[in-house]
């Protein structure tokens, strides 16, 4: 799988295994030296959505070097965000189109007569209601929660508890007024 990296990770590779070469006199190698094509690497890997690791590995250096170009160089600390931003909006998007539901179009193979014919059709994927559920926990948590692995409106338990107290206070001042009104 290595073998079949992109040209990006394999340069940014190869540039930083000769930026941390070992010392002279056979020490400790020197922390690596940032480039700022490092950037484009991190903004790839992060944005499918790959781990501090995962870049680390792809740099040739340890994850402290990673935390510390994040913390030293904005250019790749904005890299690295955008990329995970990136991966982020499209597994929003992804999760708000399987709660909601999706036409799609599929293809059907099969043989006649020793033909091969292909037989586009479209499938409809009906809304999932687990989707929905997390969708609305994380993105409305003041009116949805997970309680207990459930699904359950926040709000609307509170509001109706408190709508029939407001009720009952306004019967006992008005003393039955209002029904006696509505005659």
């Amino acid at each position: 799988m290595r073998a079949k990296s992109s040209k990006i990770s394999s340069e940014a590779k190869v540039k930083s295994e000769r930026a941390a070469g070992a010392s002279a006199d056979g020490g400790r190698s020197p922390t690596p030296v940032y480039e700022a094509s490092f950037a484009r690497v991190a903004r790839a890997i992060c944005r499918l959505g790959g781990s501090d690791l995962d870049l680390a590995d792809a740099l040739g250096v340890d994850e402290g070097t990673i935390e510390k170009w994040v913390q030293e160089h904005a250019e790749f600390r904005e890299a690295c965000r955008f990329g995970i931003d990136a991966a982020d909006a499209s597994v929003e998007r992804s999760l708000l189109q399987r709660a909601l539901g999706y036409d799609r179009t599929d293809v059907r193979v099969f043989r006649r007569r020793g033909r091969t014919i292909y037989a586009p059709y479209r499938v409809h994927v009906v809304p999932d209601v687990k989707a929905a559920i997390y969708w609305l926990a994380a993105r409305r948590p003041d009116k949805w929660s997970l309680k207990g692995g459930k699904a359950m409106p926040a709000s609307t338990e509170t509001d109706m508890a408190t709508l029939l107290r407001q009720l009952r206070e306004i019967r006992r001042t008005n003393g039955g007024a209002a029904s006696n009104a509505s005659k």
